[in-house]
């Protein structure tokens, strides 16, 4: 998949891209699962590296087609809650974080963010210190694109996602904090 979407990223014109017919989304996300069964016991953060290159590939094909990227966060989400054994381990935590950037970096708008359902719950995965830094990575995204975040449900939403900037870490030492 990101061998496609690096492809596609280097088209000098939209005639050298895929066909606009061909939904390359749908056949990804409805075979990603099925490779992920044939393989029998995939490790988490491959399941989850595989997912995020989807991410990126729905992201850089249909841009606009938030469902795409929501769909995508929803399976992780549901991946994750079934696999609550493994969530602790780094190198789930690092796709985790890689997961939630992928979106953040390619809109650049935090009004797009808080329009995707699941994005929410999969930062809920996450240790105390990672979900400072992904508030952050989102209070510095609001303030360079500036923004405004006008509607009230908005503020309340975004308030929500950047709490973590304020809890008190001394209740929360978690194992998922360490992404490095």
């Amino acid at each position: 998949m990101d061998r496609l979407v690096s492809y596609v990223q280097g088209a000098k014109t939209p005639s050298e891209r895929i066909p606009s017919e061909v939904d390359v989304f749908d056949i990804f996300f409805r075979h990603v699962p099925d490779i992920i069964a044939k393989q029998g016991n995939v490790p988490t953060e491959d399941i989850l590296a595989l997912y995020s290159a989807l991410l990126s590939l729905t992201i850089t094909f249909y841009q606009d087609r938030l469902s795409n990227v929501d769909q995508v966060l929803k399976v992780v989400v549901s991946t994750l809650e079934k696999k609550t054994e493994e969530q602790s381990k780094q190198s789930v935590v690092k796709q985790i974080l890689k997961l939630l950037n992928v979106p953040l970096e390619a809109f650049k708008n935090i009004l797009t963010l808080l329009r995707l359902e699941h994005y929410t719950p999969l930062i809920g995965f996450l240790g105390a210190a990672n979900k400072k830094k992904v508030s952050m990575d989102l209070v510095n995204t609001a303030l360079e694109t500036q923004i405004p975040v006008a509607d009230p449900d908005q503020v309340t939403k975004f308030l929500e996602l950047i709490a973590p900037l304020i809890a008190d870490d001394s209740q929360s030492a978690n194992p998922l904090d360490q992404a490095d």
